[in-house]
């Protein structure tokens, strides 16, 4: 299990639905990177052309989706997504995302 409870990532976007967790380095469901997180903070990178969907299984799409974030503008990344979860305890891998290949998103969490 991690020891640092504040953590950043990166992700790639693969232009297929990917788990948040996928950003880690040990990827596997349930494994030592894939800790319970109290707060997590997601923003597409400045540069992205194109809106990021997130959703709760793999059938997420531009359709299909709980909720997204837009594309940067001229460079400028969008707002952040801020989710506080003070009694619920969820893990990056209970979260999916679709974004266009090549495209990156940043996140940071603080784990319990």
């Amino acid at each position: 299990m991690a020891t640092q409870r504040v953590q950043s990532y990166v992700l790639t976007f693969t232009g297929a639905a990917q788990r948040l967790s996928d950003a880690y380095t040990v990827t596997t469901v349930g494994g030592s990177d894939d800790v319970p997180i109290e707060n997590l903070i997601l923003q597409p990178d400045g540069a992205n052309a194109a809106a990021c969907f997130f959703g709760s299984s793999s059938a997420v799409s531009a359709s299909v989706y709980g909720f997204s974030l837009a594309a940067g503008n001229a460079g400028v990344p969008p707002l952040p997504f801020i989710l506080g979860l003070p009694v619920a305890r969820i893990r990056l891998s209970d979260l999916w995302v679709l974004g266009t290949s090549t495209q990156k998103l940043h996140i940071m969490l603080v784990s319990y």
